[in-house]
This record gives structure tokens, sequence and C-alpha cells, in this order.
């Protein structure tokens, strides 16, 4: 491969990492919606009352839906933030930190409401 043209794509692949990495964080309360929606429809797929006290398995498989929906767009933050710092981005920390942290809050939260609805 071309030494120049290889020089040239480094910059815009730092800047597209760095642009998704945002765009990531960005569509983060979208997805939390959408995770919202669907975990709740979950619920009332399999049969039982929204709000309700409802069985374990139900609660883990609605959780599991919610969490998985949700960390896509964490993971996606964390992933393009740590691609663009290691093309060089100094700013790239940001969304990093935004999706960790956030993707984190999804897990410890959701863990910590069925703990306190099992207890």
């Amino acid at each position: 491969m071309d030494p120049d043209r290889q020089q040239s794509e480094v910059p815009h692949d730092r800047g597209r990492s760095l642009a998704r990495a945002w765009i990531s964080v960005a569509v983060i309360p979208v997805f939390a919606i959408l995770a919202f929606a669907l975990g709740e429809g979950t619920v009332s797929v399999l049969g039982y009352p929204v709000g309700g006290t409802n069985p374990l398995w139900v609660s883990l498989v609605s959780d599991v839906v919610v969490c998985v929906i949700l960390l896509v767009p964490c993971l996606a933050a964390v992933f393009f933030g740590l691609k663009a710092r290691a093309a060089g981005v100094a700013r790239a920390w940001l969304p990093t930190v935004l999706g960790a942290v956030f993707g984190l809050a999804t897990l410890v939260l959701t863990i910590a409401t069925e703990i306190g609805n099992y207890t």
C-alpha cells in the first residue's frame, strides 16, 4: 500500500470514529425509551400485568431485553471512543467515559431494582 495514501486516511478515520462515538452517546436517550417500551411490552406479551407482582423469570426476561437494547449505544460509544483514542484523538475520552458510565448505571440500577423487588 502507498504510504501517502495510508497517511491521508488516518485523519479521516480519527474523525469518523470520534463522530460515531458522539452519535452513539446522542442516541442513548432514544434507546432508553425504546428499551423501556419493549421491556414493558415483553411483560405484557408474556401475559402478566405491567407494574404488578410478576414471577422472577418474567422480570429477568424483561430486564435482559432492556439491558441488551440499552447497552448497544453504550458499548458503541466505548468502542468508537477507544478506537479514536488509539488513532490519537485526545478528546475522545469524554464519549468513552459517558458510554461506560451510562452502561454501568443501566446494569447496576437494573440489578438493584430486581434485588429490591424480591427481598
